[in-house]
């Protein structure tokens, strides 16, 4: 989530985070097993990996709260973005966050117009 903190918190299980903030030179990995945490900041890639067998269950936190704007079945914004499959092609990405809290304000603005007229 480019636009906000979020906290992965594992309640059973084991999962293999891996990580890269925005001027990290390189993805790192983080191991967590039941009941702990990591808090990714605004702006951090992230990919969550269950390397085992086991099921994972977790509990996500995230301020501010998660936007996703849908036109009929069409997603509009949503508040994640997927860069790809393979880390080597995304190491180097940069976004404009500024054009991403626009788009944010944008969606936000637009959501809470519907929900005025559905009122």
């Amino acid at each position: 989530m480019p636009s906000g903190t979020r906290v992965t918190f594992v309640r059973t299980g084991s999962l293999r985070i891996k990580m890269k903030a925005e001027f990290d030179v390189e993805p790192y990995d983080l191991e967590l097993t039941a009941d702990q945490a990591v808090v990714t900041a605004p702006g951090t890639l992230l990919q969550l990996i269950n390397d085992t067998l086991e099921s994972c269950h977790v509990l996500y936190i995230v301020s501010p709260a998660y936007l996703v704007l849908l036109n009929d079945d069409h997603v509009v914004y949503d508040d994640s973005i997927i860069l790809g499959e393979d880390w080597d092609n995304v190491t180097c990405v940069r976004w404009n966050s500024q054009e991403l809290q626009i788009a944010r304000h944008e969606a936000y603005i637009e959501l809470a117009a519907k929900k005025v007229r559905k009122s």
